[in-house]
């Protein structure tokens, strides 16, 4: 017999990286952020030898007009993403793995893809109201406090207006008087008889045809003005 010896020295290649996504669809309200913890679970960057690789996701929608901040996936496997305001309907997004582990030798260091489905469904938004700020008037007038409401939900000849003073004895409930449907409103004050003084806060509230409110305060001071001797 006769012996020689060599050695074989072998590779490490790349195995590629894989997850699971649970669940399929994801569901929020529009206006809301949305957090998903352990959305991508049993993350692997492959064999129990590339356990010390590092993981990370790339996130692809179909639908971009659909977000304000655009679907992610945190290494820990946590989903974010928030909703474009008062946007609504549904995308598809595409998932893939990505390792550290590079492509020497033929290795891979992506995973195949996987998608899932958001739904982002509509809430009722309060309506809106605007112009109204604090004002001075004199005692024994009225005056017409102009303001606009608006509702991205509905049309604002629905939206009814109610009011109340925090001083009825200066100015009575029954003396606001809300005018003019659609958007430009207005609201009619007139001060009991001679009465001035300290100001009174003056609540308004909007009402759409759903029954969701927006609420406004402002203040009204009423002056004195001097009366005729008699």
């Amino acid at each position: 017999t006769t012996t020689t010896n060599f050695t074989l020295t072998v590779l490490s290649v790349n195995d590629k990286p894989s997850f699971t996504l649970t669940p399929a669809t994801v569901t929020t309200l529009e206006d809301t952020a949305f957090t998903l913890p352990n959305f991508a679970t049993n993350i692997l960057a492959g064999p129990t030898n590339e356990s010390s690789q590092t993981v990370t996701f790339t996130v692809t929608t179909g639908n971009t007009n659909l977000y304000q901040v655009k679907p992610a996936i945190s290494t820990a496997g946590t989903l974010t993403f928030t909703p474009k305001l008062n946007q609504t309907g549904t995308d598809t997004v595409t998932v893939k793995a990505l390792d550290n582990g590079g492509t020497a030798r033929g290795g891979t260091n992506g995973s195949p893809t996987q998608t899932f489905t958001v739904v982002v469904t509509a809430t009722n938004d309060p309506p809106v109201i605007k112009g109204l700020t604090n004002k001075s008037f004199n005692e024994d007038t009225t005056t017409n406090l102009v303001f606009t409401v608006s509702d991205v939900d509905g049309a604002v000849a629905s939206i009814t207006i109610a009011a109340s003073s925090s001083d009825t004895a200066l100015i009575p409930n029954a003396n606001i008087v809300p005018g003019v449907s659609g958007t430009n409103r207005v609201l009619a004050v007139t001060p009991a008889t001679n009465a001035n003084g300290t100001p009174a806060v003056i609540t308004v509230v909007a009402t759409d045809s759903s029954g969701v409110t927006t609420t406004t305060n402002f203040t009204l001071t009423v002056l004195s003005v001097n009366d005729k001797p008699s």
